[in-house]
Formats: structure tokens, sequence, C-alpha cells
């Protein structure tokens, strides 16, 4: 593994924060009686990677794969193992300070498992 995460083939830095939320798939209907049934069709996960002072490259790469609208590879490290999911970019967010010399803050990409 490199020094950093690989979304999409591009080495992409360590962020600030890194956080990891598992969801459920589910389908949920009523019986006869009323009563809710619900199966989990699977777990997937979100990832959350939060940058406090991004640079203007890395804010190029992420909006970059963010205009592809297609699934990428996402390579990361988790639970001490190296893991490679394929992920939509399914928000980013990032606020300006200045635009004259241009930077930003606060950048969180969600990624979200096919």
């Amino acid at each position: 593994m490199t020094d950093g995460f690989i979304l999409d083939n591009n080495v992409i830095e360590y962020p600030t924060d890194f956080s990891v939320e598992e969801f459920d798939i589910e389908y949920s209907d009523r019986v006869a009686s009323g009563k809710k049934v619900t199966d989990v069709i699977a777990t997937k996960r979100k990832f959350y990677l939060d940058y406090a002072y991004p640079t203007i490259e890395e804010i190029t790469i992420f909006a970059t794969i963010r205009a592809k609208r297609d699934f990428v590879d996402f390579t990361f490290v988790y639970l001490g193992k190296a893991e490679t999911v394929s992920v939509w970019m399914h928000h980013v967010s990032y606020t300006g300070l200045h635009q004259i010399p241009e930077s930003w803050t606060d950048l969180r990409i969600t990624l979200e498992e096919q």
C-alpha cells in the first residue's frame, strides 16, 4: 500500500479524518395481520473523507472523479488490512476562504459502496 488511499487510480493523501458508516439495504412490507416484516438485502458502507485545508490539486482530483458519474475503485486500510471496493462519489462539499489567492477549507468527500 502507498502513503495514502487510492481512488480511481489516483493516490490521494490520508484525510484529516476518515470514518466508516455501515447501513442496511432493506425491504419492508406488512403481512395480512398488519405486522411489519423486514428483510435485510445487504449491508453496505459509506466512507467519509475530511480534509481541513485541501489543496487545489486535491479538489481538482475529486471534482474530476465526481464529474465522471460512474463507480470507481477505492483502496484503503480497514481493520488492519488493505481493501478495495467499488464506490460512487455521493457528495462533495467545501468552503471557500479566499478567492485570491484561492484557498479552501473543510472538504468532505462521501463515498458509497456499490
